[in-house]
């Protein structure tokens, strides 16, 4: 993501946590602060500083903050063409390369719950290639709500997360009501142009004592690897180029224990890698509460392995069939059970339309749309495939379930969905044009050359 230019009053501050003292200037790296304005501990010249449009707080690479540090309030705010930068120089770090800055946590329970928190007013910020890690939530007796690694207050808007690991959750109860919206990087509304881009977030402590979410009520998750969490992403609007994985059964049976939950009117799910859910769905898409009215877009998604139906529609909160859904171009293993279906509610959806897609299943058919659970159907140019078949075809995981064959059974037999004016949607999931005519049906169009892994560049990151 580009910088926004800086103010020509601006100033760097540099900070080191290890030989850094407060009572210095912190504007070089020879003079830099311990702390950064914010900073639970900062004292001297570094408390007596107020940060202003343009600024910058550069981290050392290679050096830890310990859990003293926090929590960090971020509670200064740049402007649209001014933001304020919390980033790195990759050629000031301690040890023999550069590796990120490092927030640690140390599994402390840290006052008011939360590392690193974005305050109530707060926005024109960009938080920028910093690992976050290793927090305890004190969730005892339904406590700890909203606690997090990164917490955006309500009313923190215009805010960009970018390039950060951010990882490793526990809490101090288990069972019952122990996994509410705490955990990795959490917002609390309105939502407004909040951002998580090109992040990994994880979570690698045992199931059974770890929060639930990875990311909650952040407006766009793009370009990001989420994995080992007991819900992916939630309440986000726009959701694409994602690698998500490895969603977990947590120890409460009433959290939400899905890869991608959305429940926006107009939300927009493209150019995502979702698979291996053990007890959720891939793609849960809920009406708002209050209902709404809009158009929700789901195209572009390879999806597999999912403990139950991949792509569940759920109309509940509906308000007289005001939402309508476009499902276009994904490929989904259903294993043994229907790809998509719609959930029946006492309001159903408006138009639900379904074009395009490859459904990998042995049931026939592919889909469950049950009357009554929309006000109008329109499915057309859906390939169903048994397991055999497609594996007879090629169109198997090593190949993430892309047509390996000009003679594929998904070439060049979809529609030109070019007139619904979805501008991405002309693309596939791996940036291939699709032609005027003779779209292929699923998330790939056919190229007649072998295709790396589909996911935007993405590269799991081996901890």
């Amino acid at each position: 993501m580009a910088m926004a230019p800086a103010s020509a009053f601006a100033t760097t501050y540099y900070v080191d946590f290890v030989n850094g003292s407060d009572a210095k200037t912190g504007t070089n790296k020879s003079t830099a602060w311990a702390h950064a304005p914010g900073m639970t501990g900062c004292s001297g010249a570094c408390n007596a500083t107020t940060m202003g449009p343009g600024d910058s707080v550069i981290f050392k690479g290679g050096v830890i903050w310990d859990q003293t540090c926090f929590p960090f309030k971020l509670n200064f705010s740049g402007t649209p063409s001014s933001r304020i930068l919390y980033s790195v120089d990759q050629t000031w770090f301690a040890g023999g390369t550069w590796t990120r800055p490092i927030f640690d946590g140390f599994f402390n329970i840290i006052p008011g719950g939360s590392m690193v928190v974005f305050g109530t007013s707060t926005q024109w910020v960009t938080f920028d290639n910093i690992e976050v890690r290793n927090l305890k939530i004190n969730n005892a007796g339904g406590a700890g709500l909203d606690n997090s690694l990164i917490q955006f207050m309500y009313g923190a808007i215009n805010i960009t997360v970018q390039n950060c690991l951010v990882h490793s959750m526990q809490v101090t109860t288990t069972g019952l009501n122990s996994d509410q919206q705490f955990g990795a990087i959490y917002g609390l509304g309105p939502m407004t142009n909040t951002v998580v881009d090109h992040c990994t977030i994880f979570n690698d402590q045992d199931v059974l004592n770890s929060p639930t979410g990875l990311t909650f009520n952040i407006e766009t998750v793009t370009n990001s690897i989420l994995h080992d969490g007991i819900q992916g992403t939630f309440g986000s609007r726009i959701v694409h180029d994602n690698l998500i994985y490895n969603i977990r059964k947590g120890s409460d049976p009433n959290s939400h224990q899905n890869a991608l939950e959305v429940q926006n009117s107009n939300a927009q799910v493209y150019n995502n890698i979702v698979h291996d859910v053990e007890f959720g769905t891939c793609f849960e898409i809920v009406a708002p509460a209050g209902g709404g009215s809009g158009t929700i877009q789901i195209y572009n998604n390879v999806i597999w392995n999912s403990a139950i139906t991949p792509i569940n529609l759920d109309p509940d909160n509906q308000t007289a069939g005001n939402i309508n859904i476009n499902v276009f171009n994904n490929t989904i293993n259903g294993q043994n059970g229907v790809a998509v279906r719609t959930v029946p509610r006492s309001l159903p959806w408006g138009t639900v339309t379904v074009k395009n897609n490859h459904y990998i299943t042995d049931s026939i058919p592919g889909d469950d749309f049950a009357v009554g659970t929309y006000a109008v159907l329109v499915s057309s140019t859906n390939v169903l495939m048994t397991q055999a078949r497609a594996a007879s075809q090629g169109y198997t995981i090593a190949n993430q379930f892309a047509p390996a064959l000009p003679s594929g059974a998904t070439v060049g037999v979809g529609l030109s969905l070019a007139s619904v004016g979805i501008p991405n949607l002309n693309f596939d999931i791996k940036g291939v044009a699709r032609p005027s005519i003779g779209w292929d049906a699923g998330a790939f169009q056919f190229g007649g050359t072998s295709r790396p892994a589909p996911s935007s560049g993405l590269v799991a990151v081996v901890q």
